[in-house]
């Protein structure tokens, strides 16, 4: 809200150098025709209505140029500012992003690791024989329990 502000003010400041003064135009009447104001240097036209004469502004000092340039540097300055605080939030975030989508990479790939020393686990167990098949098991147990807390959604 505050840039939209600077902008405008700045805006009507470069405006007030930039076009010529009123006072040196001849009267600029202003006319309404079907609810449409128009504005012209000569007297309403029939079937319009006059809604007066524009009155000229008078012209700036120079004291009030000089103001006003300085500050429209100063708007200038303090948008340059804001900007680049932007641009640094902008770039924090984006860093910020990109360490997520990191870490959840890298932690999806350990979940696949651990899910395939699970399935081998499996694997060795139906291979086992009988005297390797308590050990095959509890091998599974603690695959499935290490997959368990690799493959956790941390919320």
């Amino acid at each position: 809200m505050k840039v939209r502000s600077l902008l405008l003010h700045s805006v009507a400041l470069s405006l007030m150098f930039v076009l010529p003064p009123l006072s040196a135009q001849a009267d600029i009447m202003r006319c309404e025709k079907n609810g449409q104001v128009i504005y012209q240097h000569d007297a309403c036209p029939k079937g319009t209505n006059s809604l007066g004469q524009l009155k000229p502004l008078p012209a700036p000092s120079e004291k009030q140029k000089k103001e006003a340039r300085r500050q429209a540097d100063q708007d200038k300055k303090q948008t340059e500012q804001m900007r680049n605080q932007r641009l640094k939030r902008e770039e924090k975030t984006d860093r910020e992003i990109r360490r997520a989508v990191a870490s959840s990479e890298k932690a999806r790939v350990l979940c696949d690791k651990a899910k395939l020393r699970v399935k081998w686990a499996e694997e060795d167990l139906r291979g086992a024989g009988p005297k390797q098949e308590n050990k095959a098991r509890q091998k599974l147990r603690r695959e499935k329990e290490k997959a368990e807390l690799s493959c956790k959604n941390p919320r």
